[in-house]
């Protein structure tokens, strides 16, 4: 009798729990059934379609659906499916090598030969993010090993052997107005200061006035790029956009700004960050005697000794960044990573069909819900489905990397989770804790709303508070 007391003791509590987890369960369907058909009644929603796909993580049940099984443009939760794929398959340590080389022979302190500088497309080579990756730790490791070896001069090259990704810098299915900016830098085997530069401006004027350049920070090239930029309204924003492909030398900047500043920066895509370095050692001190090279893989076969290899920060610190402040740079040299490890090709759309075929044989997700050309999110053609970012979103949750993935994701209105935004489209996925202790992973995807960004993001935002509770 004592025991049956305490197994019937037992099986109710299961019971008890069981019928708390689906009441709320149940509750929060409802409450979301409420919230999204205010949100679907409100004027930016006019000829706007919307995702939503949420399930609780303690029974695995779906929550809520719309529209899950619906591609829609992704923005930067793309960035999801690229983190986690990099984490199953480079690994929470992995790092990029960039290996400094040399040939010739060394007389009198002289390097009568050539110093090479070979990237394997490390995205965080010559950032200011980390202790370990900025210009000054990267040269006085250079000047370090070649004093080492006794070497005060160079009499010969130094070349950038940059041909690990070959000459594909930009994924085909970006656009004009992005790439020039430094959200769109091109991705190269030699990555340099995250490819970016400064541009700044004169603001000075009333609305509607011109505004002039007043110096281009980009050295080592001589490009000329025309202002059509005109002062915006108070609070209007950087709404700047720099049109300039890789390897040209000229462009524009077109938009406004806002006024009543002194100077206004804007950040743009260096044409080819290998050059960019090249100016950077001689500022260093790395002296050379004759001409600096930029080169596409073309010096690989000659007999070199390897001077220095310098280590990336693991992937888990790269992935920080790259979820936290969305740098499309890490998403595509990651996605390119991938593909030479696992198909021996460097470029976007091999790795991008690579990595959809590797979430369908892993998770059984239908190709056509992950049709995407980029690792980043920025290219308006991506085509994603809410339930595949919740089926990754839930796998990672039982992963040995997770720890590493859930702190990369942004603290944003409360939740942890990967913000998109593109060309009137919107995006969030993540996890979402409640007061109550259940827990939610999902999926909110917007495209073709009506109105201002900001706008539609408050709208969103009380969707999902509703499972806060």
């Amino acid at each position: 009798m004592f025991h049956y007391k305490i197994i019937s003791k037992w099986v109710m509590t299961l019971v008890g729990v069981s019928f708390f987890l689906m009441a709320s369960a149940q509750n929060a369907t409802d409450r979301l059934y409420s919230a999204t058909i205010a949100f679907e009644k409100d004027d930016a929603m006019q000829n706007a379609i919307y995702s939503l796909y949420v399930v609780e993580d303690k029974t695995g049940k779906v929550v809520f659906d719309k529209n899950s099984y619906y591609g829609l443009a992704p923005a930067s939760c793309q960035k999801i499916i690229t983190c986690a794929t990099a984490f199953e398959i480079l690994g929470s340590s992995y790092t990029y090598t960039t290996t400094i080389e040399y040939n010739g022979t060394i007389k009198d302190s002289i390097l009568i030969g050539n110093l090479y500088i070979k990237g394997s497309g490390d995205p965080s080579f010559g950032s200011d993010r980390y202790k370990t990756t900025t210009a000054d730790t990267i040269f006085k490791k250079i000047k370090d090993a070649l004093q080492q070896k006794g070497i005060k001069t160079i009499q010969g090259n130094i070349i950038i052997d940059d041909g690990y990704f070959g000459a594909q810098t930009i994924p085909g299915g970006w656009i004009w107005q992005d790439v020039g900016n430094y959200y769109g830098a091109s991705i190269w085997g030699l990555n340099w200061r995250e490819n970016q530069y400064d541009i700044k401006l004169k603001t000075s004027g009333k609305v509607g006035d011109k505004v002039e350049i007043d110096s281009i920070l980009l050295p080592a090239f001589n490009i000329s790029l025309a202002s059509e930029l005109t002062v915006g309204k108070e609070g209007s924003g950087d709404n700047a956009y720099i049109y300039f492909l890789p390897n040209s030398s000229m462009g524009s900047i077109r938009g406004t700004i806002p006024p009543h500043k002194k100077t206004f920066t804007i950040h743009g895509s260096a044409p080819c960050p290998g050059n960019v370095f090249l100016s950077d050692s001689k500022n260093y001190h790395l002296q050379s005697d004759r001409i600096y090279l930029e080169i596409w893989g073309s010096f690989s076969d000659e007999p070199k000794n390897t001077l220095l290899k310098i280590k990336s920060p693991p992937l888990d610190s790269l992935a920080y960044w790259f979820m936290q402040k969305s740098l499309n740079l890490y998403g595509e040299a990651l996605l390119k990573t991938i593909g030479v490890q696992q198909i021996q090709k460097s470029n976007t759309e091999s790795a991008a069909e690579w990595m959809q075929q590797f979430w369908n044989k892993k998770l059984g997700i239908p190709n056509s819900a992950i049709q995407i050309v980029d690792g980043s999110g920025l290219s308006p053609q991506n085509r994603v489905t809410t339930k595949a970012l919740v089926t990754i979103l839930q796998y990672a949750k039982n992963q040995p990397w997770f720890n590493s993935f859930y702190n990369a994701l942004p603290l944003i209105n409360g939740i942890k989770m990967k913000s998109g935004t593109i060309y009137h489209a919107k995006a969030y996925s993540g996890y979402i804790a409640s007061k109550n202790g259940n827990s939610y992973t999902f999926s909110f995807i917007i495209n073709n709303f009506n109105g201002k960004s900001s706008y539609i993001m408050e709208r969103m935002f009380k969707v999902l508070d509703v499972l806060k509770n």
